[in-house]
């Protein structure tokens, strides 16, 4: 990799539920913090494994776009399935928060 090139980190969302939310939120929570110290904070976040949606798939957008906001950093929503990028074009999470949807 050259070193004119940011360095853009990855992670895997998946299907969150109630037992699973705090979990999921932390975890990817702390992701975005930690590309926050790149010189060119960016994180892909990847909905490959995501294979439903749910109210508490948009709750863990806002939290995600939220936390990545005061971190300054910039999410890309990679692999977004019909179902997900659905649910990103309804409640408008991308348009709010500057998100990219890829």
């Amino acid at each position: 990799m050259a070193a004119d090139q940011p360095v853009v980190d990855e992670v895997l969302l998946t299907t969150v539920n109630l037992q699973s939310f705090d979990r999921e939120r932390r975890r990817l929570e702390a992701a975005i913090t930690s590309a926050g110290r790149n010189p060119a904070p960016q994180l892909h976040l990847s909905f490959r494994q995501v294979d439903q949606t749910s109210t508490l798939m948009v709750a863990l957008l806002l939290a995600l776009t939220r936390t990545a906001k005061r971190s300054s950093v910039t999410l890309e929503f990679v692999d977004v399935p019909a179902a997900v990028r659905a649910i990103i074009d309804f409640t408008g999470v991308d348009e709010l928060l500057s998100c990219e949807v890829t």
